[in-house]
């Protein structure tokens, strides 16, 4: 059939721009796509277990005999990061951490780091101490939060082992799961090597109501201040971070209520979305 040279055109015309939108839809889709597939964020469960030995002190206790571990920080963060270097002194933050169980002074510095991807702690700092115990998992108990991380970024976490001198559990920038699946890691008890193994709870933080020290004040909490005495303190430590020897009776602790076989924390993490 022979249409006349006009109605040709504008079907020509209309088949361009037709296309013409197609391009720019297709452009569109392509750039979103793209933007979406360059700064994704994935969701991950993490799950730690206490799984230090320990038996009721007493009828009614929250908890039982054995480490007790807390407050907890967390960070997800660069591939290139650590929290730390076995053999190396560790950044006063974390020596804070693990002598007096505060990580608000860590995520405070983790925050600001240029590598960290997001750092928070349980409790929060406006949190606490009014739910200290949010932050508290003695033996044979659990702990369950979020975090969310880019592709390829790494999971860091610590939490003091208490009652000890400086002692701490972590993860120092693992792998977390790249598909919908879980990944279980083991944490040992790791030494701070910020002030030394006294075993007293003159320099042991404490926590009302839980076994351990119950002295009202530690008064070695601060690794930046010498220590006057020359039997402990900050500053007297082994000066680099290595794994914890346990604790040993030579203090105010008993042995057979408070130490140790490691490892002693597992976390698991699946990712959710």
């Amino acid at each position: 059939m022979n249409y006349p040279k006009n109605h040709t055109e504008g079907r020509i015309k209309k088949s361009q721009h037709r296309c013409a939108l197609g391009s720019i839809g297709i452009a569109l889709l392509t750039g979103l796509l793209g933007t979406a597939q360059a700064d994704p964020t994935y969701t991950y469960k993490v799950t730690i277990s206490n799984l230090a030995h320990g038996e009721f002190a007493q009828t009614g206790d929250r908890c039982r005999t054995g480490p007790i571990m807390g407050l907890f920080a967390f960070a997800t963060h660069e591939p290139g990061f650590q929290l730390f270097e076995l053999g190396r002194p560790v950044s006063g933050e974390l020596a804070v951490l693990a002598e007096s169980g505060g990580p608000f002074q860590l995520v405070q510095s983790l925050s600001s780091n240029p590598k960290v991807e997001n750092a928070f702690s349980i409790p929060a700092a406006a949190d606490f101490p009014a739910k200290i115990f949010d932050g508290v998992l003695c033996t044979g108990e659990n702990l369950t939060t979020t975090i969310r991380a880019k592709p390829n970024h790494r999971f860091s976490m610590a939490a003091m082992i208490f009652p000890t001198n400086d002692g701490f559990i972590a993860l120092n920038g693992v792998e977390l799961p790249k598909e919908e699946g879980t990944k279980t890691y083991f944490s040992p008890v790791y030494d701070a090597g910020s002030e030394s193994n006294d075993e007293l709870c003159d320099h042991m933080p404490s926590v009302p109501s839980l076994p351990g020290c119950h002295a009202p004040v530690d008064t070695n909490t601060d690794p930046t201040i010498p220590d006057p005495h020359t039997t402990g303190g900050p500053g007297l430590g082994e000066g680099y971070a290595h794994f914890h020897s346990g604790i040993h009776g030579i203090g105010d602790l008993q042995a057979s209520q408070f130490d140790w076989s490691n490892p002693v924390a597992s976390i698991t993490i699946r990712r959710i979305r």
